[in-house]
């Protein structure tokens, strides 16, 4: 499983890489394990308990690692600099 799982998170990480590192909330290899965790969690939770899981919740969980704000931290010249 963790040989399988692996290799589907550098595969997804090697693809995030084509994208500007700016746009990215999160390094690539992380992005990809905080997406996988977030769609089988919501999937699962949504399945064992459908009322507490709306739809709203599931987009808004994806909407705000999407969520366009300028510059992100990662990957930017400052990135090694603490926000004020």
């Amino acid at each position: 499983m963790e040989e399988i799982t692996g290799s589907s998170y550098d595969l997804g990480a090697q693809w995030l890489r084509t994208f500007d590192a700016r746009e990215l909330p999160m390094p690539p290899e992380h992005l990809v394990c905080v997406i996988h965790a977030l769609i089988e969690g919501l999937t699962i939770q949504r399945i064992l308990t459908p009322e507490l899981v709306p739809d709203d919740a599931i987009v808004g969980a994806f909407s705000a690692l999407a969520r366009e704000s300028g510059p992100r931290q990662y990957g930017s010249p400052s990135a090694d600099t603490p926000p004020d």
